[in-house]
């Protein structure tokens, strides 16, 4: 951008209220800055996905993956900087330059991870992974004392509720692995409709492993409105809204996309004062993509 002259600094002197933000893989300042980075090179390098290895357990090299996780964390994080800018703004009249790097978006991610680094922990940190059920895998999440009373309780397994290895929240964390074991005794006799219906009426923290349509026909999701109807040329689909209700805004998106150069008369009027005849004008020389 301050190649172009549309950098910071140009723009600040001609509106100091600015809020001007900028979002890259390694930050505006330091000697990574000008190296080229996407998500994944990020993921790699800020140590996500050698966690993610080692938690999954079996595996000695990191998973590919396809699901970009600095891109959304970029967003959000300076989504959250402009609106504290914004705050800001109207307190002090000033802009100012925002500057995200997408490397520490992880690192913010990975907290435990970095305590860890710093001061190692010999007994390993409870995984939330899989078991079966007889048509399928769930997740179960007895992380409280409530929880795994009552996971002891609806699965009636004396073995779970006398074992020495589960009684407290310290012994279960460094015996995960093995109380999983014994509680999918329990759910592979049962589907996994079964198991959620039981689990969900006793207070157990619990879910069914899905594919993401599967949430475009969930009663609760339809119901709270999570998507929206989306209509343009080539036709409908559902996206999805932001992930907060507002109760004095409208938060869902709006159905019709307009087409390319839509509103581009209307704004070129507006903005800048051109007449219909200078458009027409302009439109002839091509100056908005190819005459045809």
């Amino acid at each position: 951008m301050d190649r172009l002259g549309l950098g910071y600094e140009a723009l600040r002197a001609i509106n100091p209220r600015l809020i001007y933000c900028s979002i890259s893989g390694y930050g505006q300042s330091g000697p990574s800055t000008e190296r080229a980075a996407y998500a994944m090179i990020v993921h790699a390098e800020s140590g996500f996905d050698r966690s993610l290895m080692r938690y999954a357990g079996d595996r000695d090299r990191p998973a590919a993956g396809a699901i970009f996780v600095a891109d959304v964390l970029g967003g959000i994080f300076g989504y959250s900087a402009i609106q504290t800018a914004l705050v800001q703004r109207e307190r002090t009249g000033k802009g100012q330059r925002i500057d995200v790097a997408l490397m520490d978006c992880m690192l913010n991610l990975l907290v435990y991870e970095l305590q860890e680094a710093q001061f190692p922990v010999h007994s390993p940190r409870p995984t939330y992974g899989p078991v079966h059920a007889r048509d399928g895998d769930i997740l179960i999440a007895p992380v409280t004392p409530r929880n795994f009373a009552a996971l002891c309780e609806v699965t009636g397994q004396e073995e779970l509720a006398n074992d020495p290895r589960f009684t407290t929240i310290p012994a279960r964390g460094a015996n995960w692995t093995a109380m999983m074991q014994v509680i999918e005794k329990w759910t592979e006799r049962h589907t996994v409709a079964e198991c959620i219906a039981a689990l969900d009426r006793a207070g157990v923290p619990c879910a069914e492993y899905r594919d993401p349509g599967a949430a475009l026909s969930d009663p609760h999701l339809l119901q709270r409105g999570a998507f929206a109807a989306i209509a343009d040329r080539a036709g409908e689909f559902f996206g999805v809204n932001a992930p907060w209700k507002m109760s004095e805004a409208q938060t869902s998106m709006g159905r019709e996309v307009p087409d390319i150069g839509a509103h581009r008369n209307e704004i070129l009027s507006r903005t800048l004062g051109l007449s219909s005849d200078a458009i027409a004008s302009l439109t002839k020389t091509g100056a908005f993509g190819r005459v045809t």
